[in-house]
């Protein structure tokens, strides 16, 4: 857990008070593969649990479009967040899409949205603006693998790279 402290944390400092305050990461168009933001994590244990939250303002009708990609190697999808399919939130844990939740993100409008799952219960969830929209029992007992790669605006083929412009957040 504390690679997820060192993540929340360099987050909080980003949108802290001061320069830099209420800023937006924006991806425009067009789609490209250099529209992403990449770090280490700083996990160095296994995780079992994870949050993703983010503020998300989709600009384009396409689908396949995430945000949020962990990789490691041997897994590519360790964690992916991001619309599968139009307007719905797909969550992804070790490869496989856990849950799904349909019509959760209007075009040009501001959602919050979270994702979480719980390895010792397996109990995942996806909220918009606050509200279950999509909840079950996934990957009870598994564990998220440490030593990977974090990536905003894109979905990862293989560890921090083989990006896709058509899976691009824009």
């Amino acid at each position: 857990m504390i690679g997820a402290l060192i993540l929340l944390t360099t987050l909080a400092v980003a949108a802290g008070e001061g320069p830099g305050h209420n800023q937006v990461l924006n991806f425009p168009y067009p789609a490209n593969v250099d529209n992403y933001l990449s770090f280490e994590a700083g996990i160095s244990e296994p995780l079992t649990g994870v949050t993703v939250c983010a503020w998300i303002r989709k600009s384009s009708t396409d689908s396949q479009r995430y945000w949020f990609s962990y990789a490691v190697s041997g897994s590519h999808n360790e964690i992916i967040v991001g619309e599968h399919g139009t307007g719905e939130v797909s969550f992804y844990v070790r490869g496989t899409r856990i849950l799904v939740a349909s019509d959760v993100l209007p075009l040009n409008q501001w959602t919050h949205v979270c994702t979480t799952w719980d390895s010792a219960s397996g109990d995942s969830a996806i909220y918009t603006n606050g509200e279950v929209r999509e909840s079950g029992v996934n990957k009870q007992g598994e564990t998220i693998t440490a030593g990977g790669s974090l990536v905003l605006g894109q979905e990862q083929d293989s560890v921090g790279g083989a990006f896709d412009a058509t899976q691009c957040f824009l």
